[in-house]
């Protein structure tokens, strides 16, 4: 194929400007534009100047080297062969194909491809991209927060992530310091106690682990410090209860019987009471009926021997 180097010693650009430019309606330059216009055309200005001449043969495909980077070698380059380099030649303008090869000649790979052809439409995997000629799985979503008692998914659907709290995350496995709880900013929440005051003031109000709320009931903060008046004692339901009072009746007319708070009964012996004849019991009578009765007895039988 000839190929030949060209000149043009005068532009046809610049020979049309001057032609339209000067229509002789300046006095100045009248018709000179016409003039040169038939001057370039009439004396051989017009035509380019051949400055160099050659025939190019195209080049034999048998290198072994992928002279455009395209992937492709010697004849298997449907370009191989051009004038554009030794053997092989690029093909498209860009790089627009994820295929690992250098489309364009231009030391870049892929640069021209748009990752959004390789998106499979989901968010929560991530987002796929061009990786080493071919569409590469994107890096998953990570909607870890900094709130450990939530529940972290992710949510195809609004194309976000989710965070739910969990209590049960909180749960410190007692039951005294009440139910923990999961909020979604402040994380875990201390729980509230369970009430233990049944409002008797007997008992010994707690919260035992592995019992739950327990009311004892203490004798103790019943009693009144009054021997006189018994002991006293709690009841869980009708607070405290009286005791029974203290006896001091010695069944003798002739003490005062008396009780002290702390010393208990006292029997004082009253002053000028007879205390000779000796008090006959309640059951004095019947005792004496008795022996009396025995008295007979022995006497009849002594009788009967003697006759």
């Amino acid at each position: 194929m000839p190929l030949e180097l060209l000149y043009q010693p005068t532009s046809w650009e610049y020979i049309q400007f001057l032609y339209l430019a000067n229509d002789g309606s300046n006095a100045f330059l009248a018709s000179e534009g016409a003039q040169l216009l038939d001057a370039w055309q009439n004396t051989g200005m017009a035509a380019p100047h051949t400055m160099a001449q050659t025939t190019w043969a195209a080049a034999a495909c048998s290198n072994t080297v992928d002279d455009d980077g395209d992937g492709l070698v010697d004849a298997a380059d449907p370009g191989c062969g051009s004038p554009d380099d030794d053997t092989e030649t690029c093909g498209p303008t860009d790089d627009a194909t994820c295929d690992g090869i250098d489309d364009d000649c231009d030391g870049l790979v892929d640069e021209d491809f748009d990752d959004a052809n390789c998106q499979d439409g989901l968010y929560c995997n991530g987002a796929e991209a061009c990786v080493a000629g071919a569409c590469a799985a994107g890096t998953a979503v990570d909607c870890a927060d900094v709130v450990s008692c939530t529940i972290d998914t992710c949510n195809e659907g609004s194309d976000s992530c989710d965070h739910l709290p969990d209590d049960g995350a909180c749960d410190n496995g007692l039951f005294c310091d009440g139910n923990e709880s999961c909020d979604l900013l402040s994380g875990c929440l201390a729980g509230t106690p369970p009430p233990v005051d049944d409002g008797v003031v007997c008992t010994v109000d707690g919260c035992v682990e592995g019992t739950g709320v327990v009311n004892a009931p203490n004798d103790t903060l019943c009693d009144d410090a009054d021997v006189c008046s018994g002991v006293e004692t709690c009841d869980v339901a009708l607070d405290c209860q009286p005791g029974a009072s203290l006896d001091c009746n010695d069944s003798d007319v002739c003490t005062a019987d008396s009780c002290d708070a702390i010393t208990g009964c006292g029997h004082d012996p009253i002053e000028g009471c007879n205390t000779a004849v000796p008090l006959i019991p309640p059951w004095g009578p019947a005792l004496l009926g008795l022996l009396l009765l025995a008295a007979g007895v022995v006497h009849g039988v002594g009788r009967r021997r003697a006759v």
